[in-house]
């Protein structure tokens, strides 16, 4: 338990899918434009180690996964960490590729990226 970082959160919220498009185009205009959507209605499954049982746990209509750090926390920008999927939603292939402006690195990779970078450094300056 000691090596994991991070765990993968399950939850279900009324799906999109159910709606008309209009508002499904609406509600992921407002989300792209924003980084904003209500957390009305969701509701928590459960919390895996592994990111394919959590994959396969959410792996219903309206149901999403995410990656969150584990006795750690995110910023408050929002920024991107680790994987958020709705496996059935027609917007999974979004979800999985997208690109936020801000991107979280654990303070350890942080500082093992800042050694190397110094060796490299150092290493050609001789």
């Amino acid at each position: 338990m000691a090596d994991i970082t991070s765990v993968y959160l399950v939850g279900k919220r009324p799906p999109l899918s159910s709606h008309p498009v209009i508002w499904r185009v609406l509600a992921r205009w407002i989300y792209r434009r924003l980084h904003w959507c209500p957390d009305y209605g969701i509701e928590y499954q459960g919390i895996y180690t592994d990111e394919a049982e959590a994959g396969y746990a959410a792996s219903a209509p309206g149901m999403f996964y995410m990656e969150l750090p584990l006795n750690a926390e995110l910023p408050d920008q929002t920024a991107q960490y680790g994987a958020h999927d709705f496996p059935l939603s027609e917007a999974s292939a979004e979800y999985r590729n997208r690109k936020w402006p801000f991107v979280v690195v654990p303070r350890e990779d942080f500082e093992l990226l800042d050694q190397k970078i110094e060796r490299l450094v150092s290493g050609s300056a001789g």
